[in-house]
């Protein structure tokens, strides 16, 4: 009878993490079927090997990339990281924004106090052309960083998250 129990206890045992990782693997496909068909990916498996290619149809347990003459099917138990090339719109925008912001307004902060000929010190029309300049020169610079942005490509890594 404890054979039989321990042998029950052990069949659980060695039944549990493959159910989970059935889970795991259901759950990596639904995820990356929104993400990944058609796009340029590049993969580190936890072998330590870097594949690199474009997303096919998202299969149960495996993704498959095609590549310049060849395809490569990765595990998703295997894959370590995964990243996803786009534009850099973003990152150029936000970039372009604060480099603008801050030397237009520290700019405008400058001239504009530097030309003030007040015996108090014009604190508020400095303040208000400072801020406007900001403003200004930030939407300006978000504008122009978004455009340089648009036209490089980065990695960004999607997975783990």
């Amino acid at each position: 009878m404890k054979t039989l129990i321990l042998a029950l206890f052990a069949a659980l045992a060695l039944a549990a993490p493959a159910a989970g990782q059935q889970t795991d693997s259901a759950r990596a496909a639904l995820w990356l079927r929104g993400v990944c068909p058609g796009r340029e990916v590049q993969i580190s498996t936890t072998w330590g090997e870097r594949v690199r290619g474009r997303c096919a149809p998202i299969e149960s347990t495996q993704l498959r990339l095609t590549g310049d003459a060849r395809e490569q099917v990765v595990p998703f138990a295997g894959i370590d990281s995964l990243w996803v090339r786009q534009r850099g719109s973003g990152s150029g925008a936000g970039i372009g924004a604060l480099l603008g912001a801050l030397a237009g307004g520290g700019a405008a902060l400058l001239l504009s106090q530097g030309l003030c000929e007040s015996e108090d010190g014009c604190v508020n029309d400095t303040l208000v052309v400072g801020m406007g300049a900001a403003a200004t020169l930030g939407t300006v610079g978000a504008l122009l960083g978004g455009a340089v942005g648009h036209m490089t490509r980065v990695w960004r890594r999607i997975y783990p998250q």
